[in-house]
């Protein structure tokens, strides 16, 4: 099996397992997705907001990463989620491959926000 990562926001993406073009992320201040990890090793999961940005920008901990459980507490506990990485496209989140850490339906909703002081503004370059 592998991670599923569904896209919810922005909406031109929304119900697609794409992830937003450049053009499509310019406009958004937010990208959101859900994460179905279905089985026990299936542990990584790439979501893609595109905005290109900069060194300082990432230097600074931009972009926000909100982590928003769906499970249980139980089951939360088990697939323990947590970001990985943030690159200039994409952020990378982890979960551990503990038994029974699987779960056919959406684990995980992942909130990737520019903040607002920052909306249009970030360096590229």
């Amino acid at each position: 099996m592998a991670v599923v990562v569904t896209y919810e926001c922005p909406l031109s993406v929304q119900g697609t397992t794409t992830g937003p073009t450049a053009a499509q992320a310019a406009s958004t201040v937010e990208v959101s997705a859900t994460i179905v990890a279905s089985a026990d090793a299936d542990t990584a999961a790439t979501v893609t907001h595109n905005w290109g940005l900069s060194t300082a920008a990432l230097a600074l901990g931009h972009p926000w990463v909100i982590l928003e459980p769906l499970l249980s507490e139980a089951l939360t506990a088990l697939s323990a989620w947590t970001i990985t990485t943030k690159t200039l496209n994409v952020v990378t989140l982890t979960k551990l491959a503990s038994t029974g850490s699987g779960s056919a339906t959406a684990q995980l909703r992942v909130h990737i926000v520019k903040p607002s002081s920052y909306v249009g503004q970030f360096p590229t370059s």
